[in-house]
């Protein structure tokens, strides 16, 4: 078998599809792009997850802020939305958590 061959072998069983070098070259590259632009994506979701983790915990301080100095104060509509916005704030932060978990390495 000549090298020319077993490359041809070698790139076909890699790509899966092609022997052609160029081809397989090309299928590299796009791969190497694929990958970076999910590397980039990645990073910028973990900024914005650590912002929004931030922001998240500032405005669970601040209702229970004002929950305990200003309590007997709050109507009841006003609590049933301030309930609603915890519960909405605990979804929020269980789904940056999933999201942390299923990032790529």
């Amino acid at each position: 078998m000549s090298i020319n061959t077993e490359l041809q072998d070698r790139l076909l069983s890699i790509t899966g599809w092609t022997s052609d070098i160029n081809e397989a070259l090309d299928e590299f590259e796009n791969m190497k792009t694929a990958i970076a632009e999910l590397y980039d994506d990645n990073q910028a979701l973990d900024i914005l997850n650590r912002r929004l983790r931030l922001c998240l915990t500032f405005a669970e301080h601040a209702v229970t802020a004002m929950q305990s100095d200003a309590g007997m104060f709050i109507t009841e509509k006003t609590r049933t939305k301030l309930n609603q916005f915890l519960e909405q704030l605990e979804k929020t932060q269980t789904a940056i958590s999933i999201s942390e978990m299923m990032k790529l390495p």
